[in-house]
């Protein structure tokens, strides 16, 4: 890292400002007028190194290069490393034209204080549940797409879209906001450039459908902060769409959007995602840990999600008062060096996806209350390691009432193998591996027998599930070990709950009693931060093939 000359700015209020290349001067000018740290740099393979030293000492980075110098390998690899980091990431892309470039870059600055703007605190909107995905003020469901609409227009600090997107429009259930229907819209296409056909003079691809009532451009989003939980709402210059022809980079040149976190490829999220994310900004949470906490969510792969403005953008407090706005860009502060420090340490993430998945199975079953206070627990799983056990009884009752993998409509199989003997017929049981369609790092493990069904329905690799699990005729109790076991337990008979049900104990107590007379086999529920399991106990035998023993 000695190559790169770092100017910090004393009293610093922010994370590291990089300027890459030609973005220098104007990125060095956007860290003066905020007081921050700031590093000059070269080339992007630089960039990408500056961001260990970001994670040690700077809590965040906020990365300004050319346009042109930003393609999917060099978004790919920021956000990645970001994400290994456990480090929020920002990029503004600044364009070729010089003025235009320094026009972007003053308007960051003057949008950049979490000064009110707009009537409303937060909104969220998903166009994949008519009705809304939580109890609260200000979410919608498509049948209620009009008054989103209408809130929209009318101004909110914050705004979460689930939606179907190209990067150009976007579906609002009987609305479309389109970048082609206003004053923001581009001037038409040239030869060369990615574009839609109706950007270039062509056809509207929607213009086969007849069920949207209006269509609305770039202004009818009154927003400071935008996350657009959708595919391909970013796209690199490389990408397939120009970014002049791109809503969410329009919107960064307009009077009101400050920031937006988008994706920059297909991919799938949930209502209760988009609950969680707006649960996330509400409780404080950057712009770029919004999009640093969704890509952790999935390990694997590249991270989909871009942070496109400063990452340390966040909401307003809470009944705050408008602020003067920030001084004009100026000059940069003295040089000083730094040596680059290990990598900070990422978070646990495994119970913000039992959450989440908990979250999804509780509105698969009707429970939406349930599923929006899941989802909330979720957003403190995102944030910090959280004992979120308050649910467990509520979610215990669910389960012991759903039938049988009733969550197997939100995953797939990955898939199966032998696996030992039905304990309660002798016959061979199976093994199958499902991965959550939404979130493909969750993932559980169910035993089955041809005879007899369900054996067991567990988390994958979990350590708190039940073991030992088996029925002592005798006493006529259900009894497991208990270790380091947590969470709430109940036993139901066959036909899950009929009414008989016992009230929940909490799984340290290591038995319960049968809940009345029970055919050959009764299941022990058990739930415990979102994680939840099924297994099956035959009266008089042992656990399901020793498989929890």
């Amino acid at each position: 890292m000695n190559e790169l000359k770092l100017r910090s700015a004393t009293g610093r209020t922010g994370g590291l400002v990089i300027g890459q290349g030609s973005a220098g001067e104007l990125a060095r000018g956007y860290a003066e007028a905020l007081r921050r740290p700031f590093l000059a740099v070269e080339e992007p393979d630089q960039a990408l190194r500056a961001l260990d030293l970001a994670a040690a000492r700077d809590g965040s980075a906020f990365v300004l290069p050319a346009e042109r110098e930003l393609g999917f390998r060099e978004v790919n690899a920021l956000m990645g490393r970001g994400r290994e980091l456990n480090l929020p990431v920002g990029v503004l892309p600044l364009p070729a034209d010089p003025a235009d470039a320094a026009a972007l870059v003053d308007r960051a600055v003057a949008l950049h204080a979490p000064t009110p703007r707009h009537r409303h605190r937060s909104l969220y909107y998903t166009d994949f549940r008519r009705t809304p995905p939580a109890e609260r003020p200000g979410v919608y469901g498509s049948a209620q797409s009009g008054e989103f609409i209408e809130q929209l227009r009318s101004g909110a600090e914050a705004v979460v879209l689930h939606s179907h997107g190209n990067g150009a429009d976007f579906r609002v259930g009987e609305h479309v906001l389109c970048l082609q229907v206003d004053g923001l819209k581009p001037a038409p296409a040239q030869a060369g450039e990615h574009f839609l056909p109706c950007q270039g003079g062509g056809p509207c691809r929607l213009d086969h459908k007849s069920g949207f009532q209006a269509f609305h451009g770039a202004r009818a989003v009154r927003a400071r902060l935008l996350v657009l939980l959708s595919c391909s709402a970013y796209q690199p210059h490389d990408g397939l769409l120009g970014a002049r022809f791109q809503l969410s980079q329009q919107l960064l040149r307009g009077a009101h959007v400050a920031g937006v976190v988008a994706s920059t490829r297909i991919n799938h999220g949930t209502p209760q995602l988009g609950v969680a994310v707006a649960q996330l900004l509400q409780e404080g949470a950057s712009l770029g840990e919004v999009a640093l906490r969704v890509n952790r969510l999935s390990a694997q792969g590249p991270a989909s999600y871009v942070c496109l403005g400063d990452p340390d953008l966040v909401l307003p407090p809470a009944g705050a008062t408008e602020r003067p706005a920030r001084a004009p860009v100026a000059a940069a502060a003295p040089v000083r060096t730094a040596t680059t420090p290990a990598p900070a340490a990422a978070r646990p993430w495994q119970s913000t996806l039992d959450l989440l998945f908990a979250a999804e199975f509780a509105a698969a079953t009707g429970s939406a209350r349930l599923s929006g206070r899941l989802a909330e627990a979720a957003v403190a799983a995102m944030r910090a390691p959280t004992n979120a056990t308050r649910l467990d009884t509520a979610q215990l009752r669910i389960l012991a009432a759903a039938p049988e993998e009733a969550w197997q409509q939100l995953c797939l199989p990955t898939g199966s193998r032998p696996d030992g003997r039905c304990p309660g017929c002798g016959g061979q049981a199976t093994e199958t591996a499902y991965a959550a369609v939404l979130h493909p790092a969750y993932r559980r493990t169910v035993r089955r027998c041809a005879v007899h069904g369900l054996l067991s329905d567990t988390p994958a690799g979990a350590a708190n599930v039940p073991r030992g699990v088996r029925h002592d005729r005798a006493d006529g109790l259900v009894r497991w070990d208990t270790g380091q076991l947590s969470g709430w337990c109940t036993v139901v008979g066959e036909g899950g709950d009929s009414g008989r049900r016992p009230s929940p104990v909490p799984a340290g107590a290591g038995s319960q009693r049968v809940p009345g007379p029970t055919g050959e086999s009764v299941t022990l529920c058990h739930t415990a931060a979102g994680a939840f399991s099924r297994i099956r106990v035959f009266t008089g035998a042992p656990g399901p093939g020793g498989r929890h023993g």
